[in-house]
């Protein structure tokens, strides 16, 4: 099969980074996304454990592929500062891992935030997340959630469209999750996915399942994206064991399990 590039969250495969980053290896799984570590989020890593981590990726041939940081999960009317400090504070560990990317979200809500004022609100502190984040010499790449503003195609263009310097993942079990037509987000999307976040899922009750064997048209998007030149990264979490709101858990046998069927989509993706 054609050498595709292959990262994953490793706190998906292990919470401990020399046996997650060894199965990863032998699974030809070559780039990171860094979660957390031992059940320490990413964001909370002191200096020394970043320095750990890095020299067990650096030892087996890995680099990183992004920062998943949690930057985004919180009520768009919490503290403002808070946000644009954790933006600057997630860009110097991106920087100590060789990495220039930052995976981050837009928002929940209180139901009574009518709709306008959320939207205009998410806009304006995306714009001074991202305005930093040029300063200090990295992307923020907008992945699509339940919940937040930015979890429907459409949302994720207009934020797209309104925010300065801003890219996204595509998640297609998250976009299932919502009710959304996969084919229709890929046509607004496909100009503007910089990776993508592999997990499936079944529409009647959202239940995540190996890529190929949900209903998130995979194979089909895959084809699309290959076709139209697509080069980056497939990053899997496939949240087989545990799908939480701060994140997932696969576990040894399971990712195993989501490689394979992550390969078997590309190979009839690329035929």
């Amino acid at each position: 099969m054609k050498p595709y590039r292959f990262s994953a969250f490793s706190d998906e495969v292990d919470p401990d980074p020399t046996k997650a980053f060894n199965i990863m290896r032998d699974l030809a799984v070559e780039e990171i996304q860094m979660r957390s570590v031992k059940g320490v989020n990413v964001m909370e890593l002191n200096d020394d454990q970043i320095g750990e981590v890095k020299t067990i990726a650096l030892s087996l041939g890995l680099k990183f592929h992004a920062v998943g940081s949690p930057v985004g999960k919180t009520n768009i009317e919490d503290s403002q500062e808070e946000t644009l400090e954790l933006v600057k504070i997630a860009a110097d560990i991106a920087h100590k891992l060789d990495t220039t990317r930052i995976r981050i979200f837009s928002f929940y809500r209180e139901k009574s935030l009518p709709n306008n004022i959320y939207r205009n609100l998410v806009i304006e502190r995306l714009n001074m997340m991202t305005d930093i984040a040029t300063v200090n010499g990295v992307k923020l790449i907008h992945e699509n959630e339940k919940d937040i503003y930015g979890d429907t195609a459409e949302k994720c263009l207009d934020l797209l469209e309104n925010v300065n310097n801003l890219e996204c993942c595509f998640d297609f079990a998250n976009f299932i999750q919502v009710g959304q037509d996969i084919n229709k987000a890929w046509n607004l999307l496909e100009n503007r996915v910089c990776y993508f976040d592999i997990k499936d899922a079944l529409t009647r009750d959202g239940t995540v399942v190996p890529a190929g064997e949900g209903d998130a048209c995979i194979v089909n998007t895959l084809r699309k994206a290959l076709n139209s030149g697509f080069e980056d990264c497939f990053n899997l979490e496939p949240h087989l064991q545990i799908a939480g709101h701060s994140g997932g858990y696969s576990g040894p046998q399971l990712f195993k399990i989501a490689v394979k069927a992550l390969e078997k989509c590309l190979t009839l993706a690329s035929k």
